[in-house]
């Protein structure tokens, strides 16, 4: 499911709500349901050394969301870092939240940070089709390899606000892992999108 999609619209301040990344047993429930190319993106948090301390969450304390509306992010990591989120949809899909065309540089400080934040001009407008999906968010000491950088330019210079990934979903996570870095981390957040419009 691709559902998530970058748009250049100016939109309201969202109230932030918290919504723990840990894993409650409604998620466990949500994840019963999941593709297998998105169960990856979990493992990946549980096999991975967490030497960050990461977080995200959903403006809504339930992280449901209905076609069309807006989503805002909340970054929270104890250590500054280099942040990539992916969003990883039923459709098999995987794409580039975090960065992208509107906001090219990966680097977060310490302390809790909202994507996109109240004085960029743009938002993350969830699209369907309905179902579940999986935000993935990886925190390192170092930035990505000059290939993966250069890869999402040349999308974002050919018109693609939100690049996709031109890869498997393995072989991403493996280079992640293998980035020469101090410090790393990850976490997941499930994402309901309900089939109602607004």
């Amino acid at each position: 499911m691709n559902l998530i999609r970058m748009t250049s619209a100016v939109i309201g301040l969202c109230a932030s709500a918290a919504v723990s990344s840990s894993v409650l047993a409604e998620d466990k429930d949500l994840e019963r349901d999941l593709v297998a190319s998105q169960k990856i993106f979990i493992e990946a948090t549980k096999t991975q050394k967490q030497t960050i301390k990461v977080a995200l969450q959903t403006d809504r304390p339930n992280a449901t969301y209905k076609i069309g509306d807006k989503m805002k992010l909340s970054v929270s990591i104890d250590k500054n870092a280099y942040v990539y989120i992916l969003n990883k949809g039923t459709s098999k899909a995987t794409t580039w939240l975090f960065p992208n065309a509107f906001h090219k540089e990966p680097f977060i400080k310490a302390g809790k940070t909202q994507i996109p934040a109240s004085s960029e001009q743009w938002t993350i407008d969830v699209r369907g089709p309905a179902g579940t999906d999986v935000l993935y968010i990886h925190a390192a000491s170092s930035p990505l390899a000059e290939k993966e950088k250069n890869a999402l330019l040349a999308q974002w210079r050919n018109g693609k606000q939100f690049a996709d990934l031109n890869r498997s979903d393995d072989e991403l996570l493996r280079d992640l892992a293998a980035v020469p870095a101090d410090s790393k981390g990850a976490a997941y957040l499930l994402v309901t999108v309900a089939a109602d419009k607004k």
